[in-house]
């Protein structure tokens, strides 16, 4: 953020209960949640059935396969919503695509009942000229409250409708881009650092930020006594909440002022449902600590005891929360002791984390990534707190570059942002770095669709994914080269066999052990083992030594006491974990 270096923390709250339950209100909109999609997906930027390409080249367009160019940026997320692919543009705009092939087919800003839906006009509108004079929005110098802009909250959606909270309004489209209401949220144009929280949609309420300006202070019905929340360092940054009836727009409540952490600006605040007289009772977790009931704003508790310091709370599963903050990581349970009151217990505390793109839990295991100079990456075991593993990514932070986008979990692989840059890795206690890709300037974070990635960044919107055998022989290369990368130097310059290739090279038969060349040899290879370890021994001595061995598939080898028969390294073969301990594992 901003060139600065924060060392960062997880706090884990348990989050009792499904918040996806719907309300019995009908088809109105925003009744109930089970389909609501909005920050980081279903805020645990989790997407378990996910199939992503794990490398690109974006310029060159290697499995990418739409990209519309964009005349202005956006620090929202997409959404994807049946065939249809949500993205924001500034200053008030939602743009609607084809997720199949990026077509436009509307825009809508607010400001009429219709939105745009004519071809000319729409290009004319949303898609940046190749040849325009106009310097791209990523090679701009933004100032602090530029680069967040008016559209930086992601919509939400149950479906059916979406919402979005741009700068001081926010407004209630159908899917054609039909505007059911807009409403003032009263949020001056100059409180950027106030616009950075995306809404909450639960219980037909949509809960959203409604900043500090003179009018909330003047005409809220729900003004805080002072000293209900514990001192704020950022003082001057206290803001309010406001409650929309998600089917009018009309104002339920509102509540402040609340506090706000970070940089300033608050965090976006987290749905969830816990139980309470035999009903359960949806609630929004703040950044800050602050639970709030959505159903009328009332402070259930002023302060949980922990907050965030940047990246929002996000559920852990069906029970548990996580926050970024600075210096420890901490497990608590939150309950209902009333309708009207929450009792918090810590659990576990443990130190050492870091959390700028936001935390993400993979099977158990919490990963987080830091802000500094040079990328790290730790990780810790969810029900315990330990930290099992600690490292640097091959990503640095660029000078004056803002994107901290948040990582996510896609299929089997974790995915961390940073720098213009995506560390892919296969999780694990020892996750293994797979491939590094650049990618466009962005402040958004990625959303999974099948085997569709899709990204807002400052200059586009786009869509990445494996384009046939083509782009899946990139992938592969991209993987060993990272692979080769990560090899000690002393490693990676020993030349382990001479051969001559040309004279020796029998096609469909094994060759011996040389250096690596990608660009010359076959990306199929044939796999004996697991064997024995044994120092300063060749495991081929039994079909002529390592230089003259010519392994079929199906020959058998025999080593340190030990017989296994040569076979194709295919993917059928590859369990999660690789080749590291058992060999090959048919799925």
């Amino acid at each position: 953020m901003v060139g600065r270096t924060v060392r960062l923390s997880v706090v884990c709250i348990a989050w009792l209960g499904a918040w996806g339950a719907g309300t019995g209100r009908g088809a109105a909109p925003g009744a109930g949640a089970s389909a609501v999609r909005g920050w980081r997906g279903d805020w645990t930027a989790r997407y378990p059935q996910a199939d992503p390409v794990t490398a690109w080249d974006i310029p060159k367009g290697i499995n990418v396969l739409w990209r519309v160019p964009t005349r202005s940026f956006s620090n929202a997320m997409p959404l994807v919503v049946g065939d249809h692919l949500l993205a924001a543009m500034e200053s008030h705009w939602l743009i609607c695509l084809d997720k199949m092939t990026g077509r436009l087919l509307w825009a809508q800003d607010g400001s009429s009942d219709e939105p745009v839906r004519d071809a000319g006009k729409l290009r004319e509108l949303v898609v940046r000229d190749p040849d325009s004079a106009d310097v791209p929005w990523s090679k701009r110098k933004l100032n602090y409250g530029q680069w967040m802009g008016n559209s930086i909250p992601t919509p939400v959606t149950d479906g059916r409708h979406v919402w979005i909270k741009v700068g001081g309004f926010a407004a209630c489209y159908d899917l054609t881009g039909r505007r059911a209401w807009r409403a003032d949220t009263h949020l001056a144009a100059t409180n950027h650092p106030m616009n950075v929280p995306s809404p909450v949609l639960l219980d037909g309420v949509l809960a959203c930020e409604g900043g500090i300006t003179p009018y909330w202070q003047e005409h809220s019905r729900n003004k805080q006594p002072e000293g209900t929340f514990p001192p704020n360092p950022n003082k001057k940054f206290k803001h309010w909440m406001v409650g929309l009836d998600a089917a009018t727009g009309e104002l339920a409540w509102d509540i402040g002022p609340l506090n706000a952490g970070g940089y300033g600006g608050p965090a976006t605040p987290m749905p969830l449902r816990l139980p309470a007289g035999g009903r359960h009772v949806g609630l929004v977790l703040t950044g800050e600590g602050h639970l709030i009931r959505i159903r009328d704003g009332k402070l259930i508790s002023a302060y949980i005891g922990t907050r965030a310091a940047f990246a929002s709370p996000m559920p852990l599963g069906s029970d548990r929360a996580i926050f970024s903050h600075v210096g420890s990581v901490k497990v608590a349970q939150l309950a209902m002791t009333s309708p009207d009151q929450a009792d918090c217990r810590q659990l576990w505390t443990a130190g050492g984390a870091t959390g700028m793109g936001g935390a993400v839990l993979h099977d158990g295991l919490i990963y987080t990534q830091s802000c500094g100079k040079q990328v790290t990456l730790a990780v810790f075991d969810a029900a315990t707190g330990r930290r099992v593993h600690q490292g640097e990514l091959p990503m640095q932070q660029v000078k004056d570059n803002n994107d901290w986008p948040n990582s996510a979990s896609a299929g089997k692989y974790v995915f961390l942002f940073g720098s213009r840059r995506v560390a892919v890795l296969e999780p694990g206690r020892q996750p293994r770095l797979l491939a590094v890709s650049d990618v466009e300037q962005t402040f958004s974070g990625p959303v999974f669709d099948g085997d569709r990635m899709y990204l807002r960044t400052y200059d586009s919107i786009l869509c990445i994914a494996r384009k046939g055998e083509e782009g899946a022989a990139y992938e592969r290369q991209v993987q060993a080269r990272t692979l080769l990368a990560a090899l000690p130097e002393t490693l990676r310059r020993r030349k382990l066999v001479k051969i001559d290739a040309d004279g020796l090279f029998d096609p469909g038969k094994g060759v011996p052990i040389v250096r690596l060349d990608l660009e010359k040899m076959p990306d199929r290879w044939l796999f004996c083992g697991p064997l024995p370890a044994a120092k300063d021994a060749d495991p081929l001595e039994a079909l002529g030594g390592c230089a003259a061995a010519r392994p079929d598939r199906d020959t058998e080898l025999t080593f340190g006491g030990k017989t296994a028969a040569f076979k194709v390294l295919d993917r059928k073969f590859m369990g999660p974990k690789g080749l590291d301990a058992d060999g090959p594992v048919a799925k």
